[in-house]
């Protein structure tokens, strides 16, 4: 019988967190109280856990450290991954736990050169969407034991799962020299997650994928086993907890069926395609700007998450951005109403598309 991985939970008050962040027999969360720091890192370390989330607050109830000792879990964290950098085969996933939802941006890794987290979660996130965090936690796990295993080879080819067709995307520079440069799994997984899994290029999520066949997500949920059967799902490393398709390969498979490049066609134009070779009346996407399925959606809004078209939106800037990434965009709709500014992100507007703000925001729209 295989052993559940480890899991451990520090904080200084909210025991049930560990039972609600775990899977049982597949990894198990442990509660340890807030200690000393270099005990608490001590204890850490010998337990050789697989994932170890941290509250950010661990300095409000500490009955067990000193006044003038106490520390947050950026401090212990730091500790933790200097550690893992002379003892990479004991790494470990670490993973931000807190109260405070905006700490989510101020930890991103655009936003902070100290990017010590795999994962933030807002607490009220794991208690919401408890099944998607601990899908994410099991992957996490997952992924630092296999890249424990690979003791320091970082194969990009190996690592993603790529097939021949993907060598020479996956193989570029700027992918190949950092994996080369990783001292240790954190930074080969904190690399993959942010650079690859969490941004549109390589690889696209349910929202990118819908909007590049130009269908409404519900009917993109239709066609998802069509796209597993026909082997456009990404395997590699982390996939169990971030679904996630190869572009080129999705890119390909729906121009076999629409006879042009997807991005050619309206997005009525590629459903109704799409509907006539899988017998389904899948429903095109509507552009969040004019409500119109005439327009040439290629993209998801990266604040909204709705398919969205060039012309009406703007480019976010990314001072971290990797060559390979797409280029993540704005809708107008959220420029307009400012819901960009106001969903946990800190997006910026890139200064070449900032001076079209002001008109964007006086702009009448159609009813």
């Amino acid at each position: 019988m295989t052993m559940p991985a480890k899991g451990i939970f520090v904080d200084d008050e909210d025991q049930q967190f560990a039972a609600l962040l775990s899977t049982r027999g597949v990894l198990d969360f442990d509660y340890h109280a807030v200690a000393p720091l270099t005990d608490q890192a001590l204890a850490i370390r010998l337990a050789q856990p697989n994932v170890v989330a941290l509250d950010y607050r661990l300095d409000e109830v500490t009955p067990n450290v000193e006044n003038g000792h106490t520390f947050k879990g950026s401090g212990l964290a730091q500790l933790l991954r200097d550690e893992a950098i002379v003892n990479p085969d004991h790494d470990f996933g670490i993973v931000l736990v807190s109260n405070d939802y905006k700490l989510e941006a101020y930890f991103a890794p655009d936003r902070t050169a100290h990017d010590l987290f795999d994962i933030v979660y807002a607490k009220e996130i794991v208690v919401s969407e408890r099944a998607r965090v601990r899908a994410e936690l099991c992957a996490l796990s997952n992924g630092y034991q296999f890249l424990r295993e690979l003791n320091k080879k970082y194969d990009p080819v190996v690592l993603l799962s790529a097939s021949e067709a993907e060598v020479d995307r996956v193989r570029i520079q700027s992918i190949a020299s950092v994996l080369s440069d990783a001292s240790a799994p954190h930074l080969a997984a904190k690399f993959v997650l942010n650079a690859i899994i969490k941004r549109p290029g390589l690889l696209l999520d349910d929202a990118d994928a819908a909007s590049l066949l130009g269908l409404k997500i519900d009917s993109f949920f239709k066609l998802v086993p069509a796209l597993t059967a026909d082997d456009l799902l990404y395997t590699g490393i982390f996939s169990e907890g971030w679904r996630r398709w190869w572009a080129n390969r999705l890119e390909e498979w729906g121009e076999n069926i629409t006879g042009k490049p997807l991005l050619d066609l309206t997005a009525q134009q590629r459903a109704e395609a799409l509907s006539v070779r899988f017998g389904e009346a899948l429903e095109p996407a509507a552009s969040p700007w004019n409500h119109s399925s005439d327009e040439y959606v290629g993209f998801a809004c990266c604040s909204c998450r709705r398919p969205t078209e060039l012309r009406h939106s703007l480019a976010v800037f990314e001072s971290r951005a990797p060559r390979f990434a797409a280029r993540r965009r704005i809708c107008w709709d959220c420029i307009q109403t400012d819901r960009y500014l106001n969903d946990g992100h800190p997006w910026q507007i890139e200064e070449s598309d900032a001076s079209l703000i002001v008109g964007i925001k006086t702009r009448q729209r159609k009813t």
